[in-house]
């Protein structure tokens, strides 16, 4: 029908394109203890700071991303405004002072800006109150990923989507010499989303709240953790294990246009439901080989040659559909590119900043929520595949295949192009 092809252009021109196929961001920090005092190392996503600067101060913005550092004030401003360490519990909490950045640079290889601080408690700590408001309250969902250390403890938190606290009592961390287990209380924690944190098209988020004092400041004076709403405590980190990174995944495979339409173009010439399983195991076997290895460190790639690499991938295989006369399912080119695709997919998981056996968990969660994004795609449109490659239509097939693989490969050159460039 031709109304189906027209449908598929349609989406296709009215899909987003932004240069990054990304729309959600991740930063990190470690954090380590000392006798009064804790000290940090931030990095922070260099293309949501470009944006901050975007939104709340253009023309302080730097010219690029290796320039950041020359928006130290702006920068070292609205993290003292969104970003609070305090000693002790509750009310009674006494907020610690940030001392002078020693360090405030641009990484390269990570795309990121690291900025190491510490903050001076004045006294022997036994709790400690984080609080992040981090880019809660910009456009693309956000998520800061929090290494916690004190003397041979490790704890981790995720801070997603809205204001979350992390309460830490220190003579209650397990120590050891090796990391404590993910099901175990210790391990890895999960601060919950607010409702609507990650809501998209018709669905409604909660109001986004301005951000105010965003601009030069010089040394401002430290934020005292904001004040809980007068009829909610903050909610606290909770336990989260596999699970956790089950749903991670999900997000990640959702939030992905780039890896979706891969997949969608690939289904496209499959012809039955033995081909779609050759091609989806060759995929999943690939990208979860060079996940796993980067994940563990065994490889590194920058993702300035990985993110460029996916965009050629999609560019290949929309091309390859619209000049073949008879384009088949192609398993090993497949697990060719799967092995690129599962360069971005570690590199999402490598922001934990884990390893050895505690990547257990987290990487077969993982894992297993990218497979689970990728089923809920293909399983409900591959019917519809099979419908037009149906006797009679052929013709209809042919437009939505050469119609969609137009509009793949103009998205994925528009992505190569400013991956390239930026």
């Amino acid at each position: 029908m031709r109304a189906l092809a027209l449908l598929v252009v349609c989406v296709g021109l009215l899909w987003p394109a932004p240069s990054q196929a990304h729309p959600f961001a991740a930063s990190s920090f470690e954090a380590e203890t000392d006798a009064s005092g804790v000290q940090f190392r931030f990095r922070i996503d260099a293309l949501a700071l470009l944006e901050l600067f975007d939104a709340h101060a253009p023309e302080q913005k730097p010219a690029s991303k290796e320039a950041l550092a020359e928006g130290r004030d702006t920068i070292l401003g609205y993290v003292d405004e969104k970003f609070a360490l305090a000693s002790g519990e509750g009310k009674g909490a006494s907020p610690c002072a940030r001392e002078a950045p020693t360090r405030l640079q641009f990484s390269k290889r990570l795309d990121k800006l690291q900025l190491d601080v510490r903050y001076e408690c004045g006294a022997p700590l036994e709790v400690v109150q984080i609080r992040s408001g981090l880019f809660v309250d910009e456009e693309s969902p956000h998520q800061i990923i929090g290494t916690f250390r004190h003397i041979r403890a490790t704890e981790r938190y995720f801070f997603t989507g809205g204001e979350r606290e992390a309460t830490i009592h220190l003579d209650r961390l397990r120590q050891g010499n090796v990391l404590p287990s993910f099901d175990t209380e210790g391990g890895v924690r999960l601060a919950r989303p607010p409702p609507g944190a990650f809501a998209g098209p018709g669905r409604k988020a909660a109001p986004p709240k301005r951000t105010e004092g965003v601009g030069p400041a010089s040394e401002p004076e430290p934020a005292e953790p904001e004040p809980a709403e007068a009829d909610a405590e903050p909610e606290q980190a909770e336990a989260a294990g596999f699970f956790a990174f089950l749903k991670m995944g999900v997000v990640h495979i959702f939030g992905g246009f780039d890896h979706i339409l891969f997949v969608l173009t690939l289904l496209l010439v499959v012809r039955d439901w033995r081909e779609l399983g050759i091609v989806v195991t060759s995929f999943t076997v690939a990208h979860s080989l060079t996940l796993a290895a980067v994940a563990l460190e065994l490889i590194m790639v920058s993702p300035r040659l990985v993110e460029p690499a996916i965009a050629a991938t999609i560019i290949f295989v929309a091309v390859e559909n619209v000049v073949r006369t008879e384009p088949e399912a192609r398993p090993g080119l497949t697990f060719g590119f799967g092995l690129i695709h599962g360069l971005g997919f570690g590199g999402a998981l490598a922001e934990l900043g884990m390893g050895g056996g505690e990547l257990v968990a987290p990487l077969l969660g993982f894992n297993v929520g990218v497979e689970l994004g990728q089923l809920a795609i293909v399983l409900p449109l591959f019917p519809l595949v099979l419908w037009a490659r149906g006797e009679g239509r052929e013709s209809i097939y042919t437009r939505v295949r050469v119609g969609a693989g137009v509009i793949v490969a103009l998205l994925g050159l528009w992505w190569l192009v400013t991956r390239l460039m930026g």
